[in-house]
């Protein structure tokens, strides 16, 4: 089951991508209660076979959970955003010493002007 929906994650990442090689990132994580072992980051390059579903914890071997698979360009998308986010957080404590930052300046994706 769990096999099944990393292979369909990954065939509808496929269709997604504008590459005509899939490269991407999966994220998987191990819920086992008794495994040290939680989110795992995957960096995909599929030139010569397409990732298997069946990905096993790197520490107890059990089949993986799905996050979520994303096309590079979705990544590079997504690592943007959170930068862009990062730096309005930073620039809000530096504005506001000691103050807590406000979830509206978390969630702040705007570059400065």
């Amino acid at each position: 089951m769990r096999a099944a929906a990393v292979a369909r994650a990954l065939h509808a990442a496929r269709e997604r991508s504008e590459l005509p090689v899939f490269l991407g990132t999966l994220e998987v994580y191990c819920d086992h209660p008794g495994c040290p072992v939680r989110t795992v980051s995957v960096e995909v390059k599929e030139h010569d076979d397409v990732t298997p579903g069946d990905l096993r914890c790197p520490a107890c071997r059990r089949p993986m959970k799905l996050h979520h698979v994303h096309t590079r360009e979705e990544q590079y998308a997504a690592d943007r955003l959170t930068a862009r986010r990062c730096v309005n957080a930073q620039r809000f404590e530096k504005t506001h010493p000691g103050a807590a930052v406000p979830i509206g300046a978390l969630l702040d994706d705007r570059l400065p002007s």
